[in-house]
């Protein structure tokens, strides 16, 4: 009786962990199967390295694109040794920063594509599992023409703010809300107040010009 008893509580409990084994392992397959599919549709330039050594596991069509290197030519290898960072150093960083916060978002930094054409691009990476391996999925953006875009803005700011600095009269710029974000020195002879009085009043033109001329 007692035997009996035991034989059918195995077999229950037997059947309870194969139950869960079995979901297990499709939760498995289909996280594994979302990774694909995430690669196969983003926009983004993607790559899935391994965390323990920087191996490449998976790249999709639009990392071809960007940086001229086949599947083939990169599956195996390491960013390191396959000459992609122009400041492998660089990685350290990102690799530290994923390992004690899980991510590390829209890092810049210079790749070098198949060409050795550097190219200015913005990373962002976190941890993920893929066939039992603790791995790095990164999305890599070409973001070249936005730091060139950037780098003409600032040396215009660069020309603007010298010649309004050597003009004669009173130079100022204005943000969208109409607070003062930068004045040359003659603000003082002409308002009584000093730049750093102005640039802590917000309202500055409210309170220099006068009523009848608002």
């Amino acid at each position: 009786g007692w035997m009996l008893i035991i034989v059918i509580a195995a077999i229950v409990c037997g059947g309870g962990v194969l139950f869960i084994h079995y979901k297990w392992l499709a939760d498995l397959k289909a996280a594994r199967k979302n990774l694909e599919t995430f690669f196969v549709n983003n926009p983004d330039a993607l790559m899935l390295s391994s965390l323990e050594d920087g191996t490449m596991l998976m790249v999709n069509k639009r990392f071809e694109e960007v940086m001229g290197l086949s599947p083939a030519e990169v599956i195996g290898k390491s960013g390191i040794a396959l000459g992609i960072w122009k400041h492998p150093e660089q990685r350290q960083e990102v690799l530290l920063a994923i390992q004690d916060h899980g991510r590390q978002d829209n890092f810049d930094t210079v790749f070098l594509n198949k060409s050795g054409q550097e190219m200015q691009v913005s990373l962002s990476s976190w941890i993920v599992k893929y066939h039992d391996r603790t791995c790095i999925l990164t999305t890599l953006r070409d973001v070249s023409e936005r730091i060139l875009y950037e780098n003409k803005l600032k040396d215009s700011e660069k020309k603007f703010r010298a010649i309004a600095l050597s003009s004669v009269s009173w130079e100022a710029w204005m943000d969208e809300q109409a607070r003062l974000v930068w004045t040359n020195d003659h603000v003082l002879r002409l308002t009584g107040y000093t730049a750093e009085e102005c640039y802590n009043f917000p309202s500055l033109l409210e309170a220099i010009i006068y009523e009848e001329d608002k």
